[in-house]
């Protein structure tokens, strides 16, 4: 049994040419004629090798085939693999998203887990502070670094590190692993606008900064404006925002809050006028009828808030000075948001409002008067009645003068200063005198004993030595005196005597 050599098709006796591919089939006879000359006898006479099996030639073809796909594909994967592992490739990344502004693409390209606001925000950090196309430059830069073997290198813009690269084992056991890591900083909000909470969107939640923690988030460098909701008192809601610029700041990084509220700075004249002694205490502040400002230290300017735009408030107080009350001039609040009147401080992000509280100045002054009169009054009281004793014994010496010069010059009057309104004694010395008693009066030797006082009244005896044209010799007196004390004019009175 023959077959064809070229394609195995068996073959009938005495066939020229195969019926399946058309070759020429060759006889042994033909295989002689064209045996070369170097062929010798020896050789010519073995028996001609068989052909191959056509199927185990075909599992050779398929084997040699299979293998060799597997090394093209080995070949392939090693090279998508080298390209994946590649840092230049995922530099290219990292510029083509932040060039095209891709948020998706960015946080994929970097290591740092990041949100998409904080994307968006680098974006803007780089574009305004180095540029899109100095970037792509820097980026380009650490290719080179990384192509000769330096690692380690960082995109600094000058105050913050924008991308740092650092080799951190192997990947795919064959290519050095980089990572790509953009440092985050803490970020603190100082001023809160006297909100409690600051509700945000972030990373695809709602963020919730309580304002008595100053740190708001940890954020890699960038431009953010977060728009959210201000709380006060678990209910009051106010449109606000925290604005972050990274470019402000080297070390310590800082937001503002901004909030649809301002504050109203109280400024009070009244406590720095002129020889009044006037504090915070004395005045109280009502908003709307409930107090405010109750725990302000009202001659530094304190402010109070925060009042909502549009919005009316009434601001009324009262301020107690030298024992009267004064109103202050009543003041209606209603500021708009663009508004003139509205004052911004660097160090804060609320506006304020500059509200006057005023009060009658020239009342006050006048109760100022009424006031130094009588702690004038109270002064001279309280020394006259530390000395109330010798002021009574000072009363009747006074008038026992008194009254040698009625008796001499026949003139009632000379005693009326020390005799009260609407006594006996006026009447009991106009009848002596009437009776021409007691002429030439000379009184002598006066001394006192048995004070007493009781309440405004007091009581004190007086011993004199007196002489007059009704007796011979001298005769010692003994007489108590009743006076009458009126506090309110420092005045003593005589109302009463009697001879003991």
């Amino acid at each position: 049994m023959k077959f064809c050599k070229n394609c195995g098709h068996e073959l009938r006796d005495n066939i020229k040419v195969c019926s399946n591919c058309g070759t020429a089939v060759v006889t042994a006879s033909d295989d002689k004629k064209k045996e070369p000359s170097y062929v010798s006898p020896e050789t010519a006479g073995q028996i001609p090798r068989e052909p191959m099996d056509p199927k185990k030639k075909k599992k050779i073809i398929i084997l040699v085939s299979t293998i060799a796909v597997i090394i093209i594909a080995l070949f392939i994967a090693y090279k998508v693999l080298e390209n994946m592992a590649s840092p230049d490739a995922a530099l290219d990344n990292i510029s083509e998203a932040v060039i095209n502004e891709d948020a998706g693409a960015f946080q994929n390209a970097v290591t740092t887990d990041i949100s998409g606001e904080e994307a968006l925000a680098y974006f803007s950090y780089v574009d305004t502070e180095l540029g899109m196309s100095k970037y792509q430059d820097m980026i380009n830069e650490q290719k080179i670094y990384l192509a000769d073997g330096i690692a380690g290198n960082e995109i600094h813009d000058g105050a913050h590190t924008l991308l740092s690269i650092k080799q951190n084992g192997s990947k795919y056991l064959f290519f050095d692993d980089y990572q790509f890591v953009i440092p985050k900083s803490n970020v603190y909000v100082e001023e809160t606008g006297g909100l409690d909470t600051f509700e945000y969107e972030f990373a695809g939640e709602t963020a919730v900064w309580t304002t008595s923690d100053s740190k708001f988030n940890e954020l890699i460098p960038g431009n953010y404006n977060f728009e959210g909701t201000g709380i006060i008192n678990e209910s009051e809601e106010y449109e606000a925002s925290v604005q972050v610029s990274f470019a402000d700041y080297y070390d310590r990084v800082e937001g503002m809050l901004q909030a649809d509220l301002y504050n109203v700075e109280l400024v009070v004249p009244v406590l720095s006028y002129y020889g009044m002694d006037i504090d915070s205490e004395d005045i109280s502040l009502t908003l709307n009828g409930e107090a405010v400002a109750e725990d302000k230290e009202l001659d530094s300017y304190p402010k109070i808030g925060p009042f909502k735009y549009d919005e009316e408030y009434m601001m009324e107080g009262s301020l107690a000075y030298a024992g009267e009350t004064f109103e202050m001039d009543s003041v209606t609040l209603n500021i708009n948001a663009d508004s003139d009147e509205l004052y911004s401080d660097y160090e804060e992000s609320i506006p304020y409002y500059t509200l006057e509280v005023k009060f009658d100045e020239e009342a006050l002054y006048d109760q100022q008067e009424k006031a130094s009169e009588q702690e004038q009054i109270e002064e001279n009281r309280e020394s006259f009645e530390e000395d109330m004793e010798a002021n009574a014994e000072n009363l009747v010496r006074d008038y026992l003068n008194a009254l040698e010069f009625m008796y001499m010059f026949d003139d009632i009057g000379e005693v009326e200063p020390f005799i009260a309104e609407g006594s006996d004694v006026l009447d009991i010395l106009q009848g002596n005198m009437d009776n021409d008693s007691f002429g030439n009066m000379d009184i002598q030797r006066v001394s006192f004993s048995n004070y007493s006082k009781d309440g405004n009244d007091i009581v004190i005896d007086a011993e004199t030595r007196r002489m007059h044209d009704d007796i011979d010799d001298p005769v010692t007196y003994s007489t108590r005196y009743t006076i009458q004390y009126n506090p309110e004019t420092l005045e003593l009175k005589i109302t009463n005597f009697n001879d003991l």
